[in-house]
């Protein structure tokens, strides 16, 4: 039972994933034919900063500032630029999150240092819209075991830990610190 219990998450995980990024890649190619100053706005507006945008399509932030005043983008970059619109139209309304450049940033698990944005810079978009989503199909450990196999070595903040300090309110204090 348990293991027909297993492939049946396997299977919605799949399922899932597939109608994502199917979804995913229509929604670009439907950004694909606006003009890159458009998608340009659009992540402004959505609170990316040049810098994150000039992370996410590979680019110097320089270059995302001469796509601002008109120069030509390439194809790829150009499709890059559609494919993060796409995504944040996603995340708004298959996840709720209305302020998806903020979001990006946040940790995927308390502790844990690697963040959506981290994973788009991987290109795991799949991941980052499991993680939005919040169906559970993956727990955020599974999602950063895909992602960082050695996540838990490399990627975990050590440096500090919570206490109960004198007045029993709960604090936080760099490791060793007694």
């Amino acid at each position: 039972m348990r293991v027909q219990a297993g492939w049946l998450v396997d299977d919605t995980d799949s399922a899932q994933r597939k109608a994502l990024m199917a979804d995913l890649e229509s929604r670009k190619a439907e950004h694909q034919k606006r003009a890159s100053r458009d998608l340009l706005n659009d992540l402004s507006d959505a609170g990316f900063a040049w810098r994150s945008i000039a992370h996410l399509t590979g680019v110097s932030v320089p270059a995302v500032r001469k796509w601002r005043s008109g120069a030509g983008v390439s194809p790829a970059n150009h499709a890059s630029l559609a494919k993060v619109v796409a995504l944040t139209e996603m995340l708004e309304t298959h996840a709720g999150v209305f302020d998806a450049a903020s979001w990006l940033e946040y940790r995927i698990k308390d502790g844990v240092s690697v963040t959506p944005f981290d994973m788009l810079l991987g290109g795991r978009y799949d991941l980052v819209m499991l993680h939005a989503t919040n169906t559970y199909v993956m727990s955020p450990e599974a999602i950063l075991d895909e992602f960082r196999g050695d996540w838990r070595s490399s990627c975990v903040d050590n440096a500090f830990e919570t206490y109960v300090d004198a007045e029993g309110v709960m604090a936080i204090r760099p490791k060793g610190s007694r």
